[in-house]
């Protein structure tokens, strides 16, 4: 058990994210290539994943996209939503598929 101690100014001064109040939540996900791999293929492939992960909702839909060309890999962004209880099963089933 961990005991966590706010002073009263912190709470009361800033802001509170409570991720879990709403019913759903997107999972994000980041996945690299190399360079010399096939972006295309590579999308299809995660867009295959994300789109049959058990959990994931279809609306609204999955998204992969081409995010970032980092020094040493080709970076796609991606997104699923799920319930909110779902959502570590979804991240988890998804970077294993991957």
């Amino acid at each position: 058990m961990i005991r966590v101690i706010i002073p009263n100014g912190a709470l009361s001064n800033g802001s509170i994210t409570n991720i879990t109040a709403e019913p759903t939540r997107r999972v994000d996900m980041v996945f690299g290539i190399g360079y010399d791999d096939d972006p295309k293929k590579a999308a299809k492939v995660l867009k295959d994943i994300v789109g049959k992960v058990k959990g994931g909702l279809k609306r609204p839909a999955p998204m992969v996209r081409m995010s970032e060309l980092a020094d040493s890999s080709v970076n796609f962004t991606t997104r699923v939503w799920c319930k909110t209880e779902d959502y570590w099963d979804v991240y988890f089933s998804v970077h294993e598929a991957v």
